[in-house]
């Protein structure tokens, strides 16, 4: 069985254009939506942190605006393991998550098996 994708995961999620914009006010963790692999890891000229998490579903996993990550490149992450601390504005923390299927941007609700 292939672990399944939790709506109730994150606090509060807003698809626009492609992107899913995070928002949580009581935890700085970033959880990882499903089990994968880390394909890749960059930095922004803000020097905030992307990390893409190919996941078991086949489809990926772009989690952007981190303040750090806690996982390496080719690293196994297990679903809603932690794998960063999210940026900071006033008192919510805020990140960035794009899921690709086939190479095109999905909403987080619609790939919710709960």
């Amino acid at each position: 069985d292939l672990p399944v994708v939790s709506s109730t995961l994150y606090e509060s999620v807003k698809y626009q254009d492609g992107i899913n914009y995070v928002e949580n006010t009581g935890f700085e963790g970033v959880y990882s939506a499903m089990t994968g692999v880390v394909v890749r890891i960059a930095k922004d000229e803000q020097r905030k942190y992307s990390i893409t998490i190919k996941g078991y579903d086949n489809r990926e996993y772009e989690y952007r605006n981190l303040e750090s990550i806690d996982f390496g490149l080719y690293s196994f992450v297990p679903e809603e393991a932690i794998i960063g601390r999210a940026s900071k504005s006033g008192e919510t923390y805020t990140f960035a998550l794009i899921i690709r299927e086939s190479g095109k941007p999905v909403d987080f609700y619609a790939i919710c098996e709960d």
